[in-house]
């Protein structure tokens, strides 16, 4: 019965009875059945399918996937130019099958690897690559493929590169629905298959796909299909409705996929720190002419430990494409990081419409890494007195603190400061103590909770920045404070000879100063001298004197005694300082000097210069003086006073011309003599004074008369 036909009538319905027996049905039923296996599978339905795939042309004079250029011919280098990770338009015409909701089944079937090396990997869209790509255009009565289903994830594929993944896609079909798509579970090593289960509106339809070209962005170099040399791959249908099509397959010939160029990659600079910027230069070359095209530049890092590999999952793009120049050289634009740590550039290549390379991308551990380090920052200290005022030097004894202040070139750094004081130096030799510690606001800290007493030899402060996310840790430079010696209060007082402090003393006398010296940071030490002045203001030329050493502050120089002059003295008492105090003199200290009280003795005496007590009535006589005192003889002029009696009435004496003492402090006074009267006479000495000794008068000198 092979080529024939076989119909069968149906039965005409009647109820209680048939138009034939039920032994002639069964018979009938029987004779159909057996026609119809002994039929070959081929002719056993009306139902076919045939898969086309798209000539695009080549890469000088590309075709459109329309019409004519689906065929049933293999791809190869003459008439298409597919890349790596391109998608070949493929579509199934299928005929005669049921509508309706006849489901019906199509597998398709594809050359996963070639020779061990990766061919079509996985399926997509017709129109993944080839965008204006149309499967139905030349076939009467189909609409547009507009029904699709998305592809499934399939489950066995592992790439090789990290961050590889599978792209999506769909398969679409005209005139139908697709109410399935499954994974064969049985595939051949090198193979995978996918069953499209589906219903049509319409006997004949449109099943469009795309097959994925395997990429050495997916797989890894030399694991791709520009890799295969030699025997082509396919890509086939294997039933319609469980029932062989028989050997359809079409196949892309390994030379229709263009070579990947060599790219080599190296970054412009290996480690830089945070702020600074680095450059990507890609190098193309090629067997096929000139490496047309662009790059796009990527990054990946940090990492804080090693160099990082860059892959699809951990990089981005920085920039816009870089056109490739014509020595096949692209550079990057300028990357700046954000963050300290390691980083890769990766290179991914697309070549121009007319390069006839496929896509690669590259990145080079060696080359293309660099170490971004912690940017610089300077740290500047400001030492501060307790008004916050900015100062180099302060007494000692005063209290300061330290601030600082930290700026970077990439914003204001963060983070903590510390510090530490050294105290007795200037210049940060001795060790130091801790002195505090705080946080940054606006990149100051000002340390006004730990404060430092300034020291003899004043101090010094170095801050130290803990560092940030940015900015790598640093110490501020030395920051000196002089201490200054602070200015005594010096005070001198003169004591007599039993140490009882005076301010005037007899002429002649003996004193001797002393001195305290006192201060605002504890008890001065250190030696005192001595001047001493001839005179109550401390003019003209002094004598020194030596002193000695302050014994709590104080010393007596009772060990230089001084006599005191007719004009007195002064003393200056001069302190030489010791570590805390400057050397400070006194205020002149002065001594008034006191005149001595002379003694004035008067003699009368006669013409013959006899001392006499009486005298006749009518003798004449004259007096003398003497004029004595403690401190050397006197000197300076002598007057007298004559009384007509003999007890210096007062109000009866008549002054009488004297003159200057002699070397011995006497006069007499013969050139002025007196006569005595009835009642006697009587004298007093009047001493005019010198510059020790002071005016005075002796006592009344009487003289008695005696009657002739």
């Amino acid at each position: 019965m092979t080529g024939s036909n076989v119909t069968i009538a149906p039965a005409t319905a009647g109820k209680g009875h048939s138009s034939v027996t039920w032994l002639t049905r069964v018979a009938l039923v029987a004779l159909v059945l057996g026609a119809v296996f002994a039929l070959p599978s081929v002719a056993r339905a009306a139902s076919a399918a045939n898969i086309d795939q798209c000539r695009n042309g080549s890469f000088a004079s590309p075709v459109q996937c329309i019409d004519s250029a689906f065929q049933n011919g293999n791809l190869g280098a003459t008439n298409s130019h597919y890349r790596e990770d391109d998608s070949v338009p493929f579509r199934a015409l299928v005929t005669g099958i049921a509508t309706g909701a006849t489901p019906h089944s199509l597998v398709i079937q594809w050359d996963t690897l070639q020779g061990g090396t990766h061919a079509y990997d996985y399926l997509r869209s017709f129109d993944a690559s080839e965008l204006d790509a149309d499967p139905v255009h030349d076939i009467a009565g189909q609409g547009a493929p507009t029904n699709c289903f998305a592809i499934p994830a399939d489950p066995t594929l592992v790439f090789t590169q990290p961050g590889a993944v599978q792209k999506p896609g769909n398969i679409c079909m005209s005139n139908g629905t697709i109410t399935s798509l499954v994974y064969g579970a049985a595939d051949a090593a090198g193979q995978r298959s996918i069953t499209v289960n589906f219903t049509a509106t319409t006997s004949t339809v449109v099943i469009a796909w795309g097959g994925h070209i395997a990429s050495q962005l997916d797989w890894g170099l030399g694991n791709s299909a520009s890799a295969i040399s030699g025997s082509p791959y396919h890509m086939r249908l294997l039933t319609l409705d469980n029932t062989s099509l028989g050997n359809q397959d079409r196949s892309l010939k390994a030379d229709a996929i263009p070579p990947i160029p060599t790219l080599t990659t190296q970054a412009s600079l290996a480690t830089f720190s945070l702020g600074n910027s680095v450059t990507d230069t890609a190098t193309l070359t090629g067997t096929n002419g000139a490496v047309t095209g662009t790059i796009q530049f990527q990054t990946c890092g940090p990492n804080l430990a090693t160099n990082p590999s860059c892959d699809p999952s951990n990089s981005t793009s920085f920039g816009s494409p870089v056109t490739i120049d014509v020595t096949g050289h692209a550079t990057s634009p300028a990357f700046t990081p954000s963050a300290v740590g390691r980083y890769c550039f990766r290179a991914v290549f697309t070549p121009a419409s007319s390069a006839v390379y496929s896509p690669t991308a590259a990145t080079n551990t060696t080359t293309e890494c660099f170490n971004v380090t912690a940017a610089g920052v300077s740290v500047v200290t400001a030492i501060h007195n307790a008004a916050h005022a900015t100062i180099t030097t302060a007494a000692i004894g005063s209290i300061v603190h330290d601030s600082v202040s930290v700026t970077g070139p990439i914003g204001t750094p963060t983070g903590t400061v510390s510090f530490t004081v050294y105290l007795g130096v200037t210049d940060c030799s001795t060790a130091g103590t801790a002195a505090g510690s705080g946080s940054l606001a606006s990149g100051v800290f000002d340390n006004t909770g730990t404060t430092a007493t300034v020291p003899v030899g004043g101090l010094s402060y170095k801050a130290h920045y803990g560092g940030d996310a940015k900015y790598a840790a640093a110490d501020g430079s030395c920051e000196p404070l002089a201490g200054t010696k602070l200015t005594p209060n010096v005070v001198t007082n003169i004591h007599n000879a039993a140490h009882a402090v005076i301010t005037d003393a007899a002429i002649g006398s003996s004193v001797h100063d002393s001195v305290s010296v006192t201060g605002s940071n504890g008890t001065p030490t250190g030696a005192v001298t001595f001047t001493v002045y001839a005179n109550a203001d401390c003019s003209g030329g002094g004598t020194a004197e030596a002193g000695g050493n302050l014994l709590s502050g104080s010393f007596d120089n009772s060990g230089n005694a001084d006599v005191v002059g007719a004009n007195g003295l002064s003393y200056v008492g001069h302190y030489a300082g010791d570590g805390v105090y400057n050397a400070a003199d006194g205020v002149c200290e002065p001594l008034t000097s006191n005149k001595l009280t002379p003694t004035v003795v008067t003699n009368i005496h006669n013409a013959a210069h006899a001392v006499i007590t009486d005298a006749a009535i009518g003798s004449s006589v004259h007096d003398s003086v003497s004029v004595t005192g403690s401190n050397g003889t006197p000197t300076g002029a002598v007057t007298f006073t004559v009384f007509p009696n003999a007890t210096c009435a007062q109000g009866t004496g008549t002054a009488e011309a004297g003159g200057n003492l002699d070397g011995g402090g006497t006069f007499d006074n013969s050139g002025n003599v007196d006569v005595v009267g009835a009642n006697g006479l009587s004298y007093v000495g009047h001493y005019a004074g010198d510059s020790v000794y002071n005016a005075a008068d002796g006592v009344c000198e009487p003289l008695t008369p005696n009657k002739l």
